[in-house]
């Protein structure tokens, strides 16, 4: 299974024994963006670093940078910046990290280092298919969700409760369509991994979706037959539009034929004489996302401010786990609302305020050590002596410096 993009850097940055974030704004920053923008470093982190799964400028750009860096030139090919460019796959992607528990305890065992895999971060891979149990996309502990990369390094444990990824507790099994559709996607995914140049892909899948309709009778049997507008599949036949990888993903579970034979030549009518229901309510294969009942949203509000949390979750957080729109909890349950936020910025506050000090009290530290040694107390100098026992900038060391000097 191929490695994603984060994963990758996550692991590259954990060899060499450096936070994420110190990684990426002292070694790629610097490449991939102006001096204006590189204070934008948190933009590659969060719910922002699924950009880095979709192959676009970005990806490519720092998968070039990295494969320059490590001398590794099959880095380039972790990002698929051809078969991105005609699917679109912006909507097809999870917003967190998943993975298999299995996976994971089998690598452990193996001494095989764990990753994340690009087949896990696409909302249609449900499930699997080595140990035939569905992905897992929060702790089983704290049920928190993850990001594809944030400023630490993965170590395959939890940042909040520290429970392991591969623990030993009950998953489920997957159904028929979790494991056909988790087929289709690992064919797709497999088939465009040994793409080197570009294709038009664009211009082959219209024309073998045009094929499909004709086979069955035109737009509306097709829009009928993959549960889909028939306002979009004439869009697709008059080559307005093209479809995306949900949209795909029916077509070949109607058909029974693989994501990857409709991008990669034409097709005759003889392989869509076979047409196979599709249910309509499956909330992988829809591009647009469901909504919640108000009473469901009302109880997951009322209790994360019941049960005590550490760290109090953000409502931003809260609003991706529901799932909902931060607009909807701001429009339409604001004293809820506005207790969760009160409370996080609370809490926000205090830890900047233990952190100030814990910092404040290491470098009077590193001022007294260099007193007894009698060495100069120089701003850089008490900054080497720090070393890496507090990955910190040198502007804010300085303010910090001054202020521990002046008291």
């Amino acid at each position: 299974m191929q490695e994603s993009l984060p994963s990758y850097i996550n692991r590259l940055a954990s060899v060499h024994a450096l936070p994420v974030s110190t990684f990426f704004s002292r070694e790629l920053v610097p490449l991939i963006a102006s001096p204006a923008d590189r204070s934008l470093v948190s933009n590659y982190f969060g719910n922002s670093s699924r950009y880095l799964l979709l192959g676009d400028r970005l990806a490519s750009k720092v998968a070039a940078h990295l494969a320059r860096l490590t001398a590794v030139p099959q880095v380039t090919a972790l990002v698929h910046r051809y078969l991105a460019g005609s699917l679109g796959w912006t909507r097809d992607l999870r917003g967190q990290v998943a993975w298999c528990p299995e996976c994971f305890v089998e690598w452990h065992q193996a001494g095989k280092p764990l990753y994340f895999p690009l087949l896990w971060a696409f909302r249609a891979t449900r499930c699997c298919l080595h140990h035939n149990v569905l992905l897992r996309d929060a702790c089983p502990d704290c049920s928190r969700h993850f990001s594809y990369l944030v400023g630490r390094t993965w170590k395959g444990d939890c940042f909040q409760c520290g429970r392991s990824f591969g623990d030993g507790s009950p998953v489920s099994m997957p159904t028929h369509i979790d494991v056909e559709s988790t087929r289709l996607v690992e064919g797709l995914v497999t088939w465009a991994a040994g793409l080197t140049a570009p294709a038009d892909f664009h211009s082959v899948l219209l024309s073998n979706v045009a094929a499909a309709a004709a086979a069955v009778g035109g737009a509306k049997p097709l829009s009928k037959a993959i549960v889909r507008s028939p306002t979009v599949v004439g869009f697709w036949l008059r080559r307005r539009q093209s479809p995306t990888l949900t949209s795909l993903l029916r077509l070949g579970l109607v058909f029974g034929v693989p994501l990857e034979d409709w991008l990669s030549g034409a097709m005759g009518p003889e392989r869509f004489q076979n047409v196979c229901p599709v249910p309509a309510t499956v909330p992988w294969l829809s591009d647009r996302a469901t909504s919640v009942p108000a009473a469901h949203v009302q109880d997951v509000l009322r209790l994360a401010l019941d049960q005590p949390a550490d760290p109090p979750p953000s409502l931003y957080a809260l609003a991706r786990t529901i799932p909902a729109s931060s607009s909807r909890l701001y429009r339409d349950f604001r004293e809820l609302t506005s207790q969760i936020v009160t409370r996080h910025w609370v809490y926000c506050a205090q830890r900047k305020k233990d952190y100030a000090a814990e910092l404040a009290a290491l470098v009077r530290g590193a001022i007294a050590e260099r007193r007894a040694s009698g060495l100069p107390l120089t701003a850089h100098g008490v900054f080497r002596h720090l070393g890496s026992r507090w990955p910190l900038s040198r502007r804010r060391f300085r303010d910090v410096f001054c202020k521990v000097r002046l008291t």
